[in-house]
C-alpha cells in the first residue's frame, strides 16, 4: 500500500508541476478563449481540469501518506538529543512564513517572479479583431451580432 501511494503522490506532483508551469505561461482567459488557444491539443480550460483534480489528489494522497508515515512524521518535530524542537522543523517553518508573508506583501524576488509570468502570458499573439464583451465565445451568434451592430443575417 506505501508503494501505491507513495507513487500516484509522485505522478499527483509531476502533473502538479506540468500543469502549474503550463498556467504560469499561458495567456490570459480572455486571449486564449478568444483565440482557441491550445498546447498539447489542450485548451485553457482542460489545463485548469487536469490542474485541479490532480491537486485534489495530490491532498488526498498526500494526508494519505502522512498517515502510513506518522511516527516518523511527528519524529521530524523533535530533537531527541536535546528534547527540544528539531532545527529543520524550525528552518523549514521560517521559510514557508517567509515565503509566504514575502508573496503576499508583494516583495522581490517574489514580485519579481509574478511578474514574469504576466509578462510571458501577454507575449502571447494577441488576436486582430478583439472581443467586444469578456467571454463573448460563450454568447449566442445573435447576441454577438447586435454587439457588433449588425444583423444576424449578417454575422452568419
Amino acid at each position: 500500500m506505501r508503494k501505491f501511494v507513495s507513487l500516484f503522490l509522485f505522478y499527483s506532483l509531476l502533473m502538479m508541476t506540468i500543469t502549474g508551469i503550463v498556467l504560469y505561461i499561458m495567456p490570459y482567459g480572455r486571449v486564449a478563449y478568444w483565440t482557441g488557444w491550445e498546447f498539447l491539443s489542450l485548451d485553457k480550460d482542460q489545463w485548469d481540469s487536469l490542474h485541479t483534480i490532480f491537486g485534489f489528489l495530490m491532498v488526498f494522497f498526500g494526508v494519505w501518506h502522512l498517515i502510513l508515515n506518522w511516527k516518523s512524521f511527528v519524529s521530524y518535530f523533535k530533537d531527541k538529543v536535546k528534547n527540544t524542537m528539531s532545527k529543520e522543523f524550525f528552518v523549514s517553518t521560517l521559510v514557508v512564513v517567509f515565503i509566504s508573508t514575502g508573496t503576499i506583501m508583494n516583495f522581490q524576488p517574489f514580485k519579481g517572479f509574478i511578474e514574469l509570468g504576466k509578462k510571458i502570458k501577454e507575449s502571447w499573439p494577441t488576436p486582430k479583431v478583439l472581443p467586444p464583451a469578456p467571454h463573448t465565445e460563450l454568447f449566442s451568434l445573435e447576441k454577438v451580432a447586435v454587439l457588433v451592430g449588425i444583423s444576424k443575417e449578417e454575422a452568419l
